[in-house]
């Protein structure tokens, strides 16, 4: 099979989430040998390589600022349709699968390219979690987005939870749960931890609960004095500095180390060494790096929001809370932080837990067989996640 998949960059950095998640999938599908693409959007120059097995396609999409003031997001899919059409001619695609961002993959369909819709966390998901009014622009995202997973025959989703969500919205086909899946090489052994460490990866957002997890860390770094929160992500906003540092307990501040974007040998590292792992995330439609910790036998206090809870199950491998309940969250940080026998159970279990998440070959396997056998109908296929 000729498999093309569209995401911002590839291996370029700083990267990660759905740059990393698409890599691994295009990586593991060459290595069962087939023909693997990808088409990188968020680029400055027209460039085609190969890396390894994997062919890349450069090709920048362009935002135009007045013209997305009055179709959203329309200019970009249009722009992606013809680059896709182009390569689609010359490589003859069994599947292009993209990214469902802002209805980006709605004309590619009405072009009848052969597309599946990859769904993340939408326009809608996001302002719902924050509690924010949609404008009239980003109420025209959303609307193009529902259209969008209406016109594809194929819905890939990453979780039970999101495929639920997709099935309640009505007249969507083909709906797929195809999880993510760390690659063999970056699955250490279980290691107890060495450092008194609580990490937290990902963007300093608002979305992310940012402000959230400093509120918390507050608290839990107060009751727990020899322990330290190190967060690593991209902060472009100046987050940090703005809604923590300035204003933070100067002996709380001191023991917050925000290290930025780390590469994945350092980031596992990071993974491999923490005690406790947290996320105050307000909406998730998976949570890879809830499975990165786990997958090192790692204890976990995360937000039961979106498909958090089908990684992190209550009182058995760590502890959930309701997003933006900050003192939940530091309550469960310094229960774990003060009984280093609980860390340990917990963090057994993570790794037990993460042991029966479907694994590369079983991945594979679902994209031949969603991509070969489904029809025009569509489904709810295998919920097991």
């Amino acid at each position: 099979m000729n498999f093309c998949f569209v995401c911002p960059r590839y291996k370029s950095e700083p990267y990660g989430g759905i740059d990393s998640s698409t890599a691994n999938h295009a990586e593991a599908l060459a290595s069962m040998g087939h023909q693997v693409h990808v088409v990188a959007t968020r680029v400055h120059h027209v460039h085609d390589f190969v890396d390894g097995k994997v062919w890349v396609h450069n090709r920048p999409i362009k935002f135009v600022r007045i013209a997305s003031k009055l179709f959203p997001a329309w200019i970009e899919s249009v722009q992606l349709g013809i680059v896709l059409v182009i390569l689609h001619r010359k490589y003859h695609f069994s599947r292009i699968e993209i990214p469902n961002w802002e209805g980006l993959g709605a004309i590619p369909i009405l072009l009848r390219l052969p597309v599946a819709l990859r769904h993340h966390t939408s326009t809608e998901d996001s302002l719902e979690a924050q509690g924010l009014p949609m404008t009239r622009p980003q109420r025209a995202l959303a609307k193009l987005e529902h259209l969008a997973c209406r016109w594809a025959k194929i819905n890939i989703v990453h979780s039970k939870y999101y495929a639920k969500k997709l099935a309640n919205l009505g007249n969507v086909r083909g709906v797929c749960v195809v999880p993510h899946f760390l690659p063999p090489v970056r699955q250490p052994k279980f290691a107890e931890p060495s450092s008194k460490t609580i990490l937290c990866v990902g963007a300093l957002m608002a979305r992310k609960g940012t402000d959230v997890m400093f509120d918390a860390a507050e608290i839990f770094l107060r009751e727990l004095p020899e322990w330290k929160l190190i967060l690593v992500g991209l902060d472009r906003d100046g987050f940090y500095e703005r809604a923590f540092r300035l204003r933070a307990d100067p002996d709380v501040a001191s023991r917050v180390i925000f290290e930025g974007f780390l590469g994945e040998d350092e980031l596992a590292d990071r993974y491999l060494q923490c005690g406790i792992y947290l996320t105050t995330s307000l909406f998730e439609s998976f949570g890879l790096p809830c499975l990165e910790a786990m997958m090192r036998g790692k204890p976990l206090v995360a937000t039961n929001a979106g498909a958090l809870p089908e990684l992190v199950q209550h009182g058995i491998n760590g502890f959930l809370f309701s997003p933006k309940d900050h003192e939940a969250a530091a309550e469960f940080v310094v229960k774990l932080g003060q009984d280093k026998e609980l860390r340990r159970v917990m963090g057994m279990r993570s790794l037990e837990i993460a042991k029966q998440h479907p694994d590369m070959n079983e991945v594979c396997l679902r994209y031949e067989r969603l991509t070969s056998t489904l029809g025009s109908k569509g489904m709810v296929t295998d919920h097991r996640v």
